[in-house]
């Protein structure tokens, strides 16, 4: 067990982890990502953005991973898990014995089989040269034991070496392993480039895609008062050398040192304490959006987010499309309740498809929640993580009549969304309307429109902040209505304008400037002022057609 003086330094050295993928888990586009994920990371640090994760776990006790406690949650959230499998604790973090070793990596492809659907790449092992009698061989032995067992349940995963403080030694691992012995270098770097394992893996000629994974950087919690410039010049720093290189820094994961390096304090990575201290650059620096990895060339996109409100209000489906064949999972709770104890989740598809639908189950109604779509991609960078609001049924909405062939759709909804209305004379719908205004209280006017009966239906999305990611639109059921043949004068709706019209305009009759309020009256207002009068009747007698003769739906305008 290294002293505390000794821990100190690694943490300075900083440290490398490596990941074998699975075939079914696809990897963030951007290098940045946290060391250790907590509910809300994607939020709260990640500013909405997918991004990678550090998990660890020892294996000498025989424990096995909380999947749906933690795992899934965090792939929910749009991450993408690295996860370090050690043996023991910092000086027994990698088995010696053959034995140990053989345990040790047929744990690793248990660990692995539980895990494949959710993660793909794995690091053995951190700052190996703590532990004592450890060689550079003695460690290539029991990392070759631990890939093969990780690659026999899950085949396309990619197994990185572990962190050693010393890169020398490193290179030792690596020539001893061969070119088709790894899949990659895990670092520790205050906040540098690690452009000396680039050079080495292109010197010791690794395989093309094999690249280097940073799973720490970063400083003691609140001792860098340059933080946001830091970041900033770390992650740019990370995007030119990514798109000047064939060879890749795949991921940067931020590790806030908060204070357990004195005694007693934990070991793990705290949102509240990232919050307290350095959360404001790294939110900065993940804004920046220039850091790719070689993934954010094959992206999965989402198109077409639509969440279906049942007037049941104990249900959604949700659907979507996806550019490539894609696997898919629905994560969702009420507002403002985000965390383990109220996320429902479907589980992962065990099927690619471009189109997708789940269903929000076991709602209450008129209930605001939070939605999480995800679609996942074997080497394509994932999509999702972002949540959307959406809102159960019943979703009202009213369709009048307000003039001849002119309906008026009026809606509302609880937050600033856009206007949308779908309509037309079959189910099929195939017409469209819209506003681009946020607001609140919705209101469409369709004109030119036959008689006969409509169907249509209401959709409203609120602004995403990612300009360049998909809405969600929130759409009712189809619901109907009709228009008439309005004609001024027609006050018994029969078409013509006869005798019977003219006695119905009398009872209407207010005279100039008398507001006339009766709905059995908005027919006699043919000038569309607020009484009923001289000027009104003038345009009448031009409408007078006689009986069971239609009258021109123009007539007023002649």
């Amino acid at each position: 067990m290294p002293c505390l003086s000794l821990w100190r330094i690694a943490i300075l050295l900083a440290t490398l982890y490596l990941l074998p993928l699975s075939t079914v888990q696809a990897e963030s586009m951007h290098v940045f990502g946290i060391h250790f994920w907590d509910w809300g990371a994607n939020v709260d640090v990640m500013s909405h953005r997918t991004g990678w994760v550090v998990q660890q776990a020892s294996l000498s006790e025989g424990a096995m991973p909380d999947v749906g406690g933690h795992y899934e949650p965090a792939v929910a959230e749009g991450f993408t898990i690295l996860q370090r499998l050690d043996w023991g604790d910092m000086g027994n973090i990698m088995p010696i014995t053959e034995a140990d070793q053989n345990t040790f990596a047929q744990r690793c492809g248990q660990w692995a089989n539980a895990l494949k659907h959710v993660c793909r790449t794995y690091t053995i092992a951190n700052e190996v040269d703590f532990v004592e009698g450890m060689t550079p061989a003695i460690y290539a032995s029991g990392f070759t034991k631990a890939r093969n067992a990780i690659r026999a349940v899950q085949p396309e995963a990619k197994v990185l070496v572990g962190h050693w403080t010393n890169g020398e030694l490193v290179r030792q691992v690596v020539r001893t392993l061969g070119p088709d012995g790894y899949d990659g270098l895990t670092d520790h770097t205050p906040n540098s480039v690690p452009v000396g394992f680039l050079d080495m893996l292109d010197e010791e000629n690794a395989r093309p895609g094999v690249g280097v994974y940073i799973t720490e950087w970063g400083w003691r919690a609140d001792t860098n008062p340059q933080a946001m410039s830091v970041m900033r010049s770390f992650y740019l720093e990370i995007g030119a050398s990514n798109a000047s290189r064939a060879r890749q820094v795949y991921c940067a994961c931020w590790f806030l040192y908060p204070a357990f390096l004195d005694p007693g304090d934990e070991k793990l990575f705290s949102l509240q304490k990232a919050t307290t201290y350095d959360n404001p650059a790294f939110e900065a620096a993940t804004a920046i959006g220039t850091s790719f990895n070689s993934y954010s060339a094959s992206p999965v996109m989402m198109t077409g987010l639509i969440a279906d409100i049942p007037d049941s209000g104990t249900t959604i489906p949700v659907s979507w499309n996806t550019n490539v064949p894609a696997r898919r999972q629905l994560w969702w709770t009420p507002v403002g309740t985000w965390g383990w104890q109220n996320e429902r989740y479907t589980p992962f598809s065990t099927a690619e498809g471009t189109v997708h639908q789940l269903t929000m189950d076991t709602l209450s109604p008129a209930t605001a929640y939070e939605v999480s779509p995800l679609s996942t991609k074997k080497d394509y960078a994932d999509a999702g993580g972002r949540r959307f609001r959406v809102k159960s049924g019943p979703w009202s909405s009213q369709a009048e009549q307000t003039g001849p062939g002119r309906v008026t759709v009026v809606w509302a909804t609880d937050w600033p969304t856009d206007s949308v209305v779908e309509y037309g004379p079959t189910t099929a719908l195939g017409s469209t309307a819209s506003s681009a205004a946020m607001v609140l209280s919705h209101q469409l006017v369709i004109s030119d429109l036959p008689t006969g009966q409509y169907y249509y239906r209401v959709l409203s999305s609120e602004a995403n902040p990612d300009v360049n990611g998909a809405r969600m639109y929130m759409r009712s059921p189809v619901r109907t209505f009709s228009i008439r043949h309005l004609v001024p004068g027609d006050l018994d709706e029969d078409c013509d304008v006869d005798q019977v019209d003219f006695g119905l305009f009398q009872a209407c009759y207010s005279g100039p400037g008398v507001e006339q309020e009766s709905p059995e009256c908005t027919g006699a207002r043919i000038d569309q002022d607020d009484d009923v009068d001289v000027d009104d009747f003038g345009l009448f007698l031009g409408c007078l057609s006689g009986p069971g003769i239609c009258a021109d739906p123009n007539c007023a305008s002649q």
